[in-house]
């Protein structure tokens, strides 16, 4: 092999691991956050994931919640540490039906 091919496949090898290193870092920092943050994934805004959480924590004195999830009717489920519900909002207000999840 030529020192010219040799140099190339070296500049391929590394570019490669930096453009790896890129992509993993952002995964890693994209996912960051709390549960709030990242309910977008599940198809629910940031906004309904913080009032949902207040009024859970309120109402059913829930400490932490583990995932919001939007459902096919257009509520969303949430799983907390005092149960699971169904979050609807009607007139403003959250509202909360206690949910069995098999899995």
């Amino acid at each position: 092999m030529t020192s010219a091919l040799i140099n190339k496949i070296i500049l391929f090898s590394s570019s490669f691991r930096f453009a790896a290193a890129i992509f993993t870092a952002s995964l890693l920092f994209g996912c960051a956050g709390t549960i709030e943050d990242n309910a977008w994934l599940n198809g629910v805004s940031r906004e309904d994931a913080l009032a949902i959480r207040s009024a859970l924590q309120t109402e059913k004195k829930a400490h932490d919640i583990y995932s919001y999830e939007r459902d096919e009717d257009g509520s969303i489920l949430v799983r907390s540490n005092v149960g699971d519900f169904k979050a609807r909002r009607v007139r403003g207000r959250w509202i909360f039906v206690p949910m069995v999840i098999t899995s």
